[in-house]
């Protein structure tokens, strides 16, 4: 089955909220949307992610409808995985272990600064 969505979903990230899988604090909110689609050879996570800038109110809505578009135009991050590595994706955990996975790869040693640098701007 190719092209087939094996998970997609979004995170949302609080500077007050404890975040227990990062290294590091956040200052801003961040929105990820992700997903993780099925390949002949395996998969591919595409992720895309949007921050909200201190002066603003955090909406949820408009951070996963910014995060979503950049996913899809342009991914702030795409990894493909062999058949096997999918596979752990697929257990009743899955979804815990793609979040982790995006955590240490993306977000975990990144500062903010860094992440907004990689993100197009909508002007």
């Amino acid at each position: 089955m190719k092209n087939k969505t094996l998970l997609e979903g979004f995170i949302h990230l609080r500077p007050e909220n404890r975040i227990y899988l990062l290294k590091t604090s956040i200052d801003q909110t961040l929105t990820i949307a992700y997903k993780l689609k099925e390949t002949t050879s395996g998969s591919k996570l595409l992720i895309g992610i949007s921050v909200c800038s201190k002066k603003d109110q955090f909406c949820k809505r408009t951070g996963r409808i910014l995060a979503y578009d950049r996913m899809v135009k342009k991914p702030y991050g795409i990894k493909h995985f062999t058949k096997d590595d999918t596979s752990v994706f697929k257990s009743k955990k899955g979804r815990q272990a793609l979040h982790k996975f995006i955590f240490d790869n993306w977000i975990s040693d990144t500062s903010i600064n860094k992440i907004k640098e990689r993100i197009p701007t909508m002007f």
